[in-house]
């Protein structure tokens, strides 16, 4: 609590005295206090209310670490497409050398993958295994990222089971890296790309197929499923029954835009632009500032007079407007 307030401190008196770099260290603390004693909320509820400043302002390293965190809240909160867009300005933050910041790059790749997933999507090799990585695997001889990857693995072929059986062999990885309740929410996950899997491969197949490989105890289980799948518009599907046995019925679809599959690519893809535009913006807003030895004195005193000499001038004639 000390250690709270004194950040608290530090950041009222750096947003008063206009020192960047020490508000955005107060802020990072302060988020970092509430969310390694678990009190996402309150963290969450901080950062809506602290100012952290832009980024053209403070330092490639700070802007990484608070995104990581808005990332790690947001992850937290169910909020699965702030959280892989905050994730992803983290990484892209950090320095591209492989052998820098190799514990917060593997930490932040780790959640960003753990995001995608939420999110129903199978993270990429360059995602899950970049050059510091790779870089890192051989210097401690082991594949530090084999557990996120086995869960990858999971979610493309939409094996409950394999998705249990990484679950369970990795229980005290999940407890180093405090993602157990996140990891846990993926088995919604993997049981819906299950569904988009069935629905890909075959035009028609018997739901008992689909039950048996989801492990659900009755057919009723696996119905409620398909039908969650198809009204929120991942599959192009219909449940059909012949006779007594429901059948899942792929759609053919003549445009395939209208499938939600390309347009989800094509909104990543835009997005990802229009964030690399804004930043680029961003950045040259600003005019570079000028050295101390380069500014001309002389030059900003006449300034500061003729901006005080028009201000008198309109000021008088603002008087003279207001008498009768």
């Amino acid at each position: 609590m000390a250690t709270a307030q004194h950040s608290m401190q530090d950041y009222v008196h750096a947003l008063n005295s206009h020192d960047l770099e020490t508000q955005a260290d107060a802020v990072i603390s302060m988020i970092s206090q509430l969310m390694n004693a678990q009190k996402a909320y309150e963290a969450f509820c901080l950062s809506k209310r602290l100012k952290f400043p832009k980024q053209n302002q403070v330092s490639s390293a700070q802007q990484a670490k608070y995104q990581y965190y808005v990332g790690l809240i947001a992850l937290v909160h169910m909020d699965y497409s702030e959280a892989a867009e905050a994730l992803e300005r983290a990484l892209r933050a950090t320095l591209p050398d492989p052998t820098k910041q190799q514990g917060f790059k593997l930490a932040t790749t780790k959640l960003y993958a753990l995001a995608l997933m939420l999110m129903g999507k199978v993270p990429l090799p360059t995602v899950l295994r970049p050059a510091f990585v790779r870089a890192m695997s051989t210097r401690l001889n082991k594949d530090v990222i084999k557990p996120y990857a086995d869960l990858a693995a999971a979610m493309q072929s939409g094996s409950v089971v394999q998705y249990q059986a990484a679950f369970d062999k990795y229980q005290r990885t999940w407890a180093t890296d405090g993602v157990t309740e996140i990891v846990s929410r993926l088995n919604s996950a993997v049981q819906h790309a299950a569904v988009r899997n069935m629905a890909k491969v075959y035009s028609r197949c018997p739901l008992e197929k689909l039950r048996v490989q989801l492990g659900h105890p009755n057919i009723a289980d696996t119905i409620g499923l398909v039908a969650a799948c198809i009204s929120s518009g991942e599959v192009s599907a219909e449940v059909q029954w012949d006779g007594v046995v429901p059948i899942l019925a792929s759609m053919e679809v003549e445009d395939p835009y209208q499938a939600g599959e390309p347009q989800s690519e094509f909104h990543r893809g835009a997005m990802q632009f229009l964030g690399l535009r804004r930043d680029m913006v961003s950045s040259m807003r600003y005019h570079p500032r000028k050295a101390i030895d380069e500014v001309d004195l002389d030059e900003l005193v006449e300034e500061v007079e003729d901006r005080k000499a028009a201000q008198k001038e309109m000021e008088s004639v603002a008087k003279k407007d207001d008498r009768p």
